[in-house]
């Protein structure tokens, strides 16, 4: 039922909405209507990948869970699955660049009612940023090295 209520709303909006929206935009929108279409046809494969890259963010909070830990930050793994989420948003802002600095502040502020020293904190997002770029640069340089023997 809501699901109609939703269409029928949308039939009615449609030109409401799209009047005066630019070539730009309505092809975006196009693009948007595409994809959907082309994923309604297997919706196995959206959710395999969704699937796999919620298990991918989990192993990463694991991760840093554990190198807090081996920082000295012990803390329970749900206060990580709460504060983790939200400061990898936080750092989606536009403040600075890849933001680094963002997300260990973010964390710093979301651990910090749970017991967290913010000290203990910052270090372990400071470590975790190392292995992000640690393993950028190892990539980056296999895909050089394996480009320059063709």
């Amino acid at each position: 039922a809501g699901f109609a209520a939703l269409l029928v709303l949308g039939f009615f909006l449609y030109r409401p909405l799209m009047r005066g929206r630019s070539v730009r935009f309505r092809r975006r929108l196009a693009r948007l209507r595409h994809a959907l279409r082309a994923v309604s046809g297997a919706p196995h494969i959206l959710l395999m990948a969704w699937l796999l890259g919620t298990a991918i963010q989990t192993t990463f909070l694991v991760l840093t869970a554990k190198l807090a830990e081996s920082c000295g930050l012990t803390l329970p793994l749900r206060d990580w699955f709460f504060a983790w989420p939200l400061a990898k948003l936080a750092a989606v802002l536009p403040l600075t660049q890849g933001g680094i600095g963002v997300r260990e502040a973010a964390l710093v502020g979301l651990l910090s009612p749970f017991g967290a020293a913010p000290h203990l904190v910052l270090a372990a997002g400071l470590v975790w940023e190392a292995v992000v770029i640690s393993g950028g640069l190892v990539a980056g340089l296999g895909a050089f090295t394996l480009g320059r023997e063709k």
